[in-house]
């Protein structure tokens, strides 16, 4: 027997993906997909030491993933099943899919049987709907503005120990728009082998003491969407689907 002949080839930055194996499963296909990871790309730094080209010994990893018939990437074959046999629905492309067409992926699609359609990622799914409405917090929100992206900061870290949590907009050195996030440590309780501090105790933009939390910076999404609203059509259910994979 001669050796194995690769079906299909990809290649990355990173290395080269060959296409071994395909099992139709009827609604989708598996592919058994082997990586090879290139000498000279992917990783450029190990414990913060730079790479050598001597340093990295080749690896080969295999994976079963799946597809659509039109090879589209659904996920595992878990998410396969789901997203098509058991929920029943007609997957499509993200909206953002490399520009350069490559790492085609579906994590939003319609459902007949209940007409919504849906968004998806390895961490959760939800269906959307005529008359379904998004509120801050919730995973397809997305804010409108400024104002609604400071709220949906401070809205996010408020809890647990976080206490005063406030959000400002500032500018980074190159020019770059952000939201600082700064909060107060609440105490912590009183357990064996936990740092408790005597009084509240301010954040103090990265001075600290060692073990305090003083904040994050985040960057805003990069076009606004619409805040709380809801669907009044099947368009706006499936823009909720793109806004929920979006940020799931």
């Amino acid at each position: 027997m001669g050796p194995e002949q690769p079906i299909q080839t990809f290649h990355a930055d990173f290395g080269e993906t060959v296409v071994v194996q395909v099992v139709n499963k009827g609604a989708y296909e598996l592919r058994l997909e082997r990586t090879s990871v290139s000498l000279n790309g992917g990783l450029a730094a190990i414990d913060g030491r730079a790479i050598e080209p001597d340093d990295l010994i080749p690896r080969v990893s295999e994976v079963w993933s799946a597809y659509t018939h039109d090879g589209l990437y659904l996920g595992d074959e878990e998410m396969a099943e789901l997203v098509l046999v058991k929920l029943g629905i007609k997957p499509e492309l993200s909206p953002n899919t490399d520009a350069d067409g490559r790492n085609p992926c579906c994590s939003i699609g319609f459902r007949e049987k209940d007409q919504k359609w849906y968004g998806w990622s390895h961490r959760a799914y939800n269906g959307f709907g005529i008359g379904s409405a998004v509120v801050i917090g919730d995973c397809a929100y997305m804010p409108s503005g400024w104002d609604d992206f400071l709220a949906a900061q401070c809205a996010f870290w408020s809890g647990g120990r976080s206490i005063n949590v406030r959000a400002e907009r500032a500018t980074n050195d190159d020019g770059v728009e952000f939201a600082r996030v700064q909060w107060d440590v609440r105490p912590a309780a009183v357990e064996p082998d936990i740092l408790e501090w005597d009084a509240v105790t301010p954040v103090d933009d990265g001075n600290a003491n060692e073990g305090q939390i003083t904040g994050v910076d985040d960057y805003p999404p990069e076009s606004w969407g619409r805040g709380e609203w809801t669907a009044s059509t099947l368009d706006d259910a499936r823009q909720m689907a793109i806004d929920f994979a979006e940020n799931v």
